[in-house]
């Protein structure tokens, strides 16, 4: 049974829509990267706020280090499973960064390999824009010189890390973001149980 699923995309594909309905539908507990790091710049533990707003990510060794943390505090109070977005954002940070153990590895030092899933919304790069762009929801990120920026890095670095991880015998299934919400979510329940 999968107590982990790691959902990835672009900007604008649907990421946090689909996790809250998958963290609904299994019964399971929400945990978002982007989210946090906001909460951490608001409560002033993060003082990166200008450069976040200039399109820069959270250093890579930096986020992962909260998001173990947080999740780790999360996994000992509820005792069920996770859906995780945001987060690995490359290799390095699913595995290891700088002699910090990485996130996909540190959660298969307490579960299987078959436990976790790894899913990848698939929209083309001009439905990312239009759709990020068609939001208005004052996000930093809905800006286009930073979504160009998060564009990129997730072309480069977050695409090519699900690749290292399917080689390395975890599952990673890729879902079309295109059709509707419903649509998306029912081709995703195909893979959850």
């Amino acid at each position: 049974m999968v107590k982990f699923v790691f959902i990835s995309g672009p900007p604008g594909s649907g990421k946090s829509t689909q996790a809250k309905l998958i963290s609904d539908y299994l019964g399971y507990g929400f945990f978002d990267t982007g989210d946090m790091v906001r909460r951490l710049i608001a409560d002033g533990t993060l003082k990166m706020g200008d450069r976040l707003a200039e399109g820069f990510l959270m250093p890579e060794k930096q986020t992962l280090i909260y998001a173990k943390r947080e999740l780790g505090e999360l996994l000992e109070k509820e005792n069920k499973g996770f859906v995780i977005s945001g987060i690995p954002r490359s290799h390095a940070q699913a595995i290891e960064i700088d002699g910090e153990e990485g996130i996909v590895k540190w959660l298969t030092g307490k579960f299987s390999k078959g436990e976790l899933l790894f899913i990848n919304l698939e929209i083309p790069e001009g439905e990312s824009i239009k759709r990020n762009l068609a939001r208005h929801q004052g996000r930093v990120d809905d800006r286009m010189d930073v979504l160009k920026t998060r564009l990129k890095v997730f072309k480069e670095t977050t695409l090519p890390s699900f690749e290292e991880l399917k080689k390395l015998g975890y599952r990673v299934i890729k879902i079309d973001g295109r059709p509707s919400i419903e649509t998306v979510f029912e081709n995703i329940k195909k893979h959850l149980e």
